[in-house]
């Protein structure tokens, strides 16, 4: 299949893309998209041009939409304080987020119930006049715990799980959330995780774990969900912000 990119794509704006080559193993690819494109735009050119054999193109061309969806973890956070919220520097990586994303059309800001999470992307959600809708929320029960600042973050992964799935098609949603919950979530969604007998490359259509066995280092990862119909034709995209 071959992928044109458009006459009016030029520097600065770069993204890192891990895509796995047909032997499984992970290959570097760098990208460069004017700022003026959305990540929006960069997912659809990706979805056309990633893991897709000629066989597939005329059943997806009578899929529904779908919905797409941006995964980022949390920006720098200070864990000498009780309730583990940002760090200055994670302010500005949070603040780096509004320009990231200002070309794209989101229609939900979610996150974890962390205050962290919370914070990363409430300058997102303010820049357009939005609400964050952390989930599970502030003072409800789940088991033994009373969800606050500092709950455990894998309690997010259910409910958030769950509201990503009812969200209507067409939707665009930026989620934050935390190392040992975002791969759960997708996998939830869908996203096959890796066993013994089918490791999962960086950049692969999968998740390599459900926990923080395996999530990346750094605070800069950023993953795009195109949820269509049955999990088998939904497509996950590795970048970098």
């Amino acid at each position: 299949m071959e992928c044109f990119v458009p006459a009016d794509c030029q520097p600065p704006l770069r993204a890192r893309l891990l895509v796995p080559d047909d032997g499984g193993r992970g290959v570097n690819m760098k990208i460069q998209w004017p700022s003026s494109l959305a990540l929006l735009a960069l997912a659809a050119f990706l979805v056309g041009c990633v893991a897709q054999r000629p066989d597939q193109s005329a059943s997806r061309m009578h899929e529904p939409p779908g919905s797409t969806i941006f995964f980022i973890p949390h920006a720098e956070m200070d864990l000498g304080q009780a309730s583990i919220p940002l760090t200055t520097a994670g302010h500005a990586r949070a603040a780096t987020l509004v320009r990231t994303f200002e070309d794209v059309p989101l229609t939900h800001v979610l996150s974890s119930h962390t205050l962290r999470s919370r914070q990363t992307v409430t300058p997102v959600a303010e820049a357009r006049g939005m609400d964050v809708q952390a989930l599970p929320p502030s003072g409800t029960t789940i088991g033994d715990h009373t969800i606050g600042d500092a709950s455990p973050s894998d309690l997010a992964i259910g409910p958030l799980a769950d509201a990503i799935a009812k969200l209507p098609d067409g939707s665009r949603a930026l989620v934050s959330g935390n190392s040992n919950n975002l791969f759960a979530i997708m996998n939830r969604l869908g996203v096959p995780s890796a066993t013994a007998a089918s490791p999962c490359p960086r950049g692969g259509n999968c998740v390599p774990c459900v926990d923080n066995a395996c999530f990346p280092d750094g605070f800069d990862g950023l993953w795009v969900l195109i949820l269509r119909g049955a999990p088998a034709s939904h497509q996950l995209i590795w970048l970098k912000y």
